[in-house]
This record gives C-alpha cells, structure tokens and sequence, in this order.
C-alpha cells in the first residue's frame, strides 16, 4: 500500500474528505517516531494540548494486544505537521480546535477529557463523532470538522509508525516468491499487508 492509496483508505474509513496540509505531510513523508508519545520537545502545540489529544488519540486507537496510539508517537507527529507543514492559519485552527474540544468535554462532564476514566472518555467521544456525522449530513464541509481531523491523524499517523506497519499490519522486509492470488486468511496472520519500510 503506497501513501496515496493509504489517504484513500482512511478518507473511506473515516467518511470525510482529507484536508491538503494533512495529505501533503503524508505524501512528503513526515513520520511519527515509534515509543515518543512524550511532550518534551514540543514544536507547536501547547502541553495542555499535546496531553487532551495524546488522550483522545489513545480512545481512537487504544492499546490491546497490539501497541496504541501513545506507543506510536502519534500526538508528536501531529504536532510536528502542525509545525512544519500546516499554513499557519490551518495549525492555529487546529490547535484552537483542541481547546474547543476540551472546553466541551468540560462544559457537558465538569471536568477535562483528560481528567475522565477510559469509559468516560469513550462515552463522550461517541456523542462528539454522533454530532461530526449530523453535522456532515447537514452540509458542513468535513475538514472543518474537528472529529474527522482527530480520527484521521491518529489513524494516519499510528499507521505509518513503526508499530503500525511492524506489529498490526504485515511486514516482510525481505519478502520470499512471488504468489500472484493468496487469501487472506492464508497470508501470514491474515491482517491486512503493511508498505515496505512503512512508505
């Protein structure tokens, strides 16, 4: 899977259309760095930001049996494309958009998404991915919604990690012969395939 053909995939996942900053970071090759899910050294986000969306990152994809979000530094890839590669009017939305999300959090629960239990935490995300659907149906444009540019950071970025490609998606370095049509249930763990080198 090439990094044009990744975006598709997460635009149909998500049901929204992927915003040109959040593209053009994919397909120049901004990385997230595997076990850095860690605020030191932050590049444009503040820490009370970095920890809200670091949490909501961990819900979207939380750590079971494979690594989570935390674990693939997804929150430091984010911050870094909102640094490096977003027009600084988009990266200010953006970051406006997780004090908004907060302050929500606060106003609907008394207390800060990152102050929530994990259960909480879900139950609040579905009324705010319920709402980001109603709002899409009705005809606001997707990419100015803050929930699909949330889910498709983390899934974008945690599945560029080293984690992602290595240890969720199938990785085979040197691959072996060639077999032109093999289910998938045969190949491998039977998980979807990961690029080589994540690329």
């Amino acid at each position: 899977m090439d990094r044009r053909e990744a975006l598709r995939q997460v635009a149909l996942l998500t049901g929204a259309a992927i915003s040109m900053p959040f593209a053009a970071a994919i397909l120049q090759g901004c990385e997230s760095g595997a076990g850095s899910a860690v605020s030191g050294g932050l590049k444009y986000m503040t820490q009370k930001q970095f920890d809200v969306f670091n949490e909501v990152a961990e819900r979207i994809m939380p750590k079971t049996d494979t690594p989570g979000a935390k674990d693939a530094g997804v929150t430091n890839f984010i911050d870094t494309m909102l640094s490096e590669f977003y027009p600084a009017a988009e990266s200010k939305k953006y970051a406006a958009a997780i004090d908004d999300f907060d302050k929500s959090c606060e106003a609907a629960n008394g207390k800060s998404f990152t102050e929530m239990t994990d259960d909480a935490r879900d139950a609040y995300l579905k009324t705010v991915e319920d709402k980001a659907y109603k709002d899409a149906a009705s005809g606001k444009d997707t990419k100015d919604i803050f929930w699909f540019a949330a889910k498709q950071g983390t899934l974008m970025a945690f599945f560029f990690s080293k984690p992602g490609t290595t240890q969720v998606l199938q990785h085979v370095a040197v691959p072996g012969p060639y077999q032109g049509c093999v289910p998938l249930s045969e190949a491998g763990r039977g998980v979807t395939w990961a690029s080589e080198n994540g690329k």
